[in-house]
Protein backbone atom coordinates (compact mmCIF):
# COMPACT_ATOMS: atom_id res chain seq x y z
CA UNK A 1 0.00 0.00 0.00
CA UNK A 2 1.57 3.67 -1.05
CA UNK A 3 1.66 6.25 1.40
CA UNK A 4 -0.76 8.29 -0.62
CA UNK A 5 -3.01 5.33 0.22
CA UNK A 6 -1.97 5.42 3.93
CA UNK A 7 -2.82 9.44 3.78
CA UNK A 8 -6.32 9.40 2.47
CA UNK A 9 -7.15 6.18 5.04
CA UNK A 10 -5.94 8.28 7.72
CA UNK A 11 -8.09 10.99 6.65
CA UNK A 12 -11.08 9.03 5.74
CA UNK A 13 -10.50 7.47 9.43
CA UNK A 14 -9.90 11.47 10.70
CA UNK A 15 -13.47 12.52 8.94
CA UNK A 16 -15.50 9.80 10.21
CA UNK A 17 -14.52 10.04 13.76
CA UNK A 18 -14.85 14.37 13.46
CA UNK A 19 -18.49 13.18 11.59
CA UNK A 20 -19.57 10.96 14.90
CA UNK A 21 -18.57 13.72 17.39
CA UNK A 22 -20.78 16.14 15.40
CA UNK A 23 -17.85 18.23 14.70
CA UNK A 24 -19.01 18.99 11.04
CA UNK A 25 -17.04 21.94 10.03
CA UNK A 26 -13.77 19.85 10.84
CA UNK A 27 -14.58 17.12 8.98
CA UNK A 28 -15.50 19.14 5.88
CA UNK A 29 -12.10 20.36 6.13
CA UNK A 30 -10.50 16.65 6.44
CA UNK A 31 -12.99 15.47 3.79
CA UNK A 32 -11.83 18.17 1.20
CA UNK A 33 -8.41 16.87 1.70
CA UNK A 34 -8.75 13.69 1.56
CA UNK A 35 -10.72 13.89 -1.86
CA UNK A 36 -8.65 16.61 -3.13
CA UNK A 37 -5.86 13.90 -2.53
CA UNK A 38 -7.67 10.73 -3.73
CA UNK A 39 -8.47 13.02 -7.07
CA UNK A 40 -4.86 13.62 -7.85
CA UNK A 41 -3.68 10.10 -6.92
CA UNK A 42 -6.40 8.26 -8.34
CA UNK A 43 -8.02 10.66 -10.90
CA UNK A 44 -11.86 11.81 -11.33
CA UNK A 45 -13.22 8.60 -13.05
CA UNK A 46 -11.92 6.36 -10.39
CA UNK A 47 -14.19 4.69 -7.62
CA UNK A 48 -12.08 5.76 -4.62
CA UNK A 49 -12.27 9.11 -5.53
CA UNK A 50 -16.01 8.57 -5.80
CA UNK A 51 -16.40 7.51 -2.56
CA UNK A 52 -14.26 10.55 -0.99
CA UNK A 53 -16.70 13.21 -3.30
CA UNK A 54 -19.82 10.95 -1.38
CA UNK A 55 -18.51 11.63 1.80
CA UNK A 56 -18.05 15.27 1.28
CA UNK A 57 -21.48 15.60 -0.79
CA UNK A 58 -23.07 13.79 3.01
CA UNK A 59 -21.28 16.29 5.18
CA UNK A 60 -22.31 19.21 3.17
CA UNK A 61 -25.69 17.94 3.00
CA UNK A 62 -25.35 17.26 7.16
CA UNK A 63 -24.19 21.10 7.31
CA UNK A 64 -27.28 22.50 5.04
CA UNK A 65 -25.39 23.58 2.15
CA UNK A 66 -27.39 21.36 -0.28
CA UNK A 67 -26.97 22.63 -3.34
CA UNK A 68 -23.25 21.99 -2.76
CA UNK A 69 -24.01 18.40 -1.87
CA UNK A 70 -26.45 17.92 -4.82
CA UNK A 71 -24.05 18.46 -7.43
CA UNK A 72 -21.31 16.60 -5.55
CA UNK A 73 -23.81 13.41 -4.98
CA UNK A 74 -24.51 13.82 -8.87
CA UNK A 75 -20.99 13.85 -10.06
CA UNK A 76 -20.42 10.74 -7.62
CA UNK A 77 -23.45 8.87 -9.03
CA UNK A 78 -21.57 9.47 -12.98
CA UNK A 79 -18.15 7.76 -11.77
CA UNK A 80 -20.00 5.03 -9.89
CA UNK A 81 -22.26 4.66 -13.24
CA UNK A 82 -19.42 4.19 -15.67
CA UNK A 83 -17.47 2.66 -13.45
CA UNK A 84 -19.43 0.03 -11.32
CA UNK A 85 -23.00 -0.17 -12.77
CA UNK A 86 -26.23 1.52 -11.89
CA UNK A 87 -26.56 -1.58 -9.04
CA UNK A 88 -23.68 -1.86 -6.94
CA UNK A 89 -24.12 -0.74 -2.77
CA UNK A 90 -21.78 1.95 -3.11
CA UNK A 91 -24.26 3.32 -6.20
CA UNK A 92 -27.12 2.84 -3.90
CA UNK A 93 -25.47 4.43 -0.82
CA UNK A 94 -24.88 7.32 -2.94
CA UNK A 95 -28.21 7.17 -4.13
CA UNK A 96 -29.88 7.26 -0.37
CA UNK A 97 -27.50 10.18 0.13
CA UNK A 98 -29.31 11.71 -2.50
CA UNK A 99 -32.20 11.00 -1.17
CA UNK A 100 -31.45 12.31 2.55
CA UNK A 101 -30.36 15.15 1.15
CA UNK A 102 -33.90 15.88 -0.91
CA UNK A 103 -35.90 14.87 2.07
CA UNK A 104 -33.74 17.42 4.19
CA UNK A 105 -34.15 19.94 2.02
CA UNK A 106 -38.30 19.30 1.74
CA UNK A 107 -38.31 18.44 -1.99
CA UNK A 108 -40.28 15.56 -1.39
CA UNK A 109 -41.19 14.41 -4.93
CA UNK A 110 -37.28 14.07 -5.83
CA UNK A 111 -36.62 12.27 -3.07
CA UNK A 112 -39.23 9.49 -3.11
CA UNK A 113 -38.46 7.25 -6.38
CA UNK A 114 -34.72 7.48 -4.88
CA UNK A 115 -36.02 5.77 -1.53
CA UNK A 116 -38.07 3.57 -3.60
CA UNK A 117 -35.05 2.56 -5.91
CA UNK A 118 -32.97 1.63 -2.54
CA UNK A 119 -35.91 -0.32 -1.01
CA UNK A 120 -35.95 -2.57 -4.27
CA UNK A 121 -31.82 -2.62 -4.18
CA UNK A 122 -32.22 -4.41 -0.99
CA UNK A 123 -35.32 -6.44 -1.51
CA UNK A 124 -33.85 -7.88 -4.13
CA UNK A 125 -30.08 -8.50 -2.70
CA UNK A 126 -30.14 -8.33 1.06
CA UNK A 127 -34.47 -9.75 0.76
CA UNK A 128 -36.81 -8.65 2.76
CA UNK A 129 -35.88 -9.98 6.56
CA UNK A 130 -32.85 -7.79 6.71
CA UNK A 131 -31.83 -4.97 8.59
CA UNK A 132 -30.86 -2.72 5.68
CA UNK A 133 -34.41 -3.89 3.94
CA UNK A 134 -36.08 -2.47 7.07
CA UNK A 135 -34.60 0.53 7.28
CA UNK A 136 -35.07 1.31 3.78
CA UNK A 137 -38.92 0.76 4.34
CA UNK A 138 -38.46 3.59 7.48
CA UNK A 139 -36.80 5.37 4.90
CA UNK A 140 -39.77 5.80 2.69
CA UNK A 141 -42.40 5.80 5.34
CA UNK A 142 -41.10 8.83 6.83
CA UNK A 143 -40.95 10.51 3.65
CA UNK A 144 -44.29 9.71 3.05
CA UNK A 145 -45.33 10.73 6.86
CA UNK A 146 -43.32 14.24 5.97
CA UNK A 147 -46.01 14.31 2.79
CA UNK A 148 -49.15 13.68 5.13
CA UNK A 149 -49.40 10.35 3.50
CA UNK A 150 -50.18 8.14 6.45
CA UNK A 151 -51.73 5.74 4.19
CA UNK A 152 -48.76 5.13 2.71
CA UNK A 153 -46.71 5.36 5.83
CA UNK A 154 -48.94 2.51 7.84
CA UNK A 155 -48.31 -0.57 5.94
CA UNK A 156 -44.32 0.12 5.61
CA UNK A 157 -44.06 1.16 9.31
CA UNK A 158 -46.04 -1.99 10.04
CA UNK A 159 -43.62 -4.14 7.61
CA UNK A 160 -40.70 -2.74 9.07
CA UNK A 161 -41.95 -3.50 12.42
CA UNK A 162 -41.76 -6.97 12.32
CA UNK A 163 -38.51 -7.33 10.55
CA UNK A 164 -37.38 -5.12 13.66
CA UNK A 165 -38.80 -8.10 15.44
CA UNK A 166 -37.54 -10.31 13.92
CA UNK A 167 -33.63 -9.46 13.77
CA UNK A 168 -33.69 -8.14 17.23
CA UNK A 169 -36.99 -8.31 19.71
CA UNK A 170 -39.68 -6.42 20.93
CA UNK A 171 -37.60 -4.26 23.36
CA UNK A 172 -35.14 -2.81 20.71
CA UNK A 173 -35.02 0.29 20.37
CA UNK A 174 -35.35 0.48 16.67
CA UNK A 175 -38.61 -1.31 17.43
CA UNK A 176 -39.73 0.69 20.28
CA UNK A 177 -39.12 3.88 17.95
CA UNK A 178 -40.99 2.09 14.82
CA UNK A 179 -43.75 1.23 17.21
CA UNK A 180 -44.07 4.70 18.72
CA UNK A 181 -44.33 5.92 14.76
CA UNK A 182 -46.61 3.49 13.87
CA UNK A 183 -49.28 4.64 17.00
CA UNK A 184 -48.91 8.21 16.17
CA UNK A 185 -49.93 7.99 13.00
CA UNK A 186 -53.25 5.18 14.31
CA UNK A 187 -54.01 8.38 16.93
CA UNK A 188 -56.86 10.13 15.05
CA UNK A 189 -55.74 13.86 14.65
CA UNK A 190 -57.52 16.35 16.93
CA UNK A 191 -57.09 19.85 16.97
CA UNK A 192 -58.16 20.63 20.53
CA UNK A 193 -55.43 17.78 22.24
CA UNK A 194 -53.32 19.85 24.31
Amino acid sequence: MSNITLQIIDLNTQMTDLYLQSRYEEALRVAICSCDLSRQHFGEDNEIYSISLCDLATIRSKLGQYAKAESLFRQCLRIQYRSLGESRPDVITTLKGLADLYRRSGNYAEAEPLFGHVLDFYRRTVGENHLLFANSLNDLAMLFCLRKNHKAAKPLLQQALEVYRTIFSDSHRLYIITLDKLNQLSEPENPDKP
